[in-house]
């Protein structure tokens, strides 16, 4: 078992950490209008993996929110998962903690329209 970042106590097996590690590993792309290239670490790919690693199971992302707003609609998933998701997708990205979170969200909200979409029956 690996700690995901130091500290926290959120362990991850080897295996998985190593997935994640290489999910944030650079890709190089062309420039938008010009002839250089850049280098980018993509933190949403990396929190999103980390999303479907802890917390597997549809309903459970489905059925709950990211942060213990007073708003929200759904019970908080554990904190102590989510910052370190969004900890160590800062740590290993060029990605901002807002793009890192809104990305969190698309993937939980795309957990609930699938989980709609299937549960309805064609007559």
């Amino acid at each position: 078992m690996v700690e995901l970042v130091p500290g926290i106590g959120v362990y991850l097996h080897k295996d998985q950490f190593q997935n994640a590690l290489n999910k944030a590993a650079p890709v190089v792309s062309p420039r938008a209008k010009t002839d250089s290239l850049e280098i980018k670490r993509d933190g949403k790919l990396v929190s999103r993996y980390l999303v479907s690693v802890f917390f597997f199971l549809k309903q459970q992302l489905a059925n709950s929110s990211l942060t213990n707003s007073d708003m929200a609609q759904y019970p908080a998933l554990n904190q102590e998962l989510v910052d370190a998701v969004i900890a160590f997708s800062v740590c290993n990205s060029d990605t901002s903690r807002g793009e890192i979170l809104r990305a969190m969200r698309a993937s939980q909200k795309s957990k609930r329209c699938n989980g709609k979409k299937s549960d309805k029956t064609v007559a």
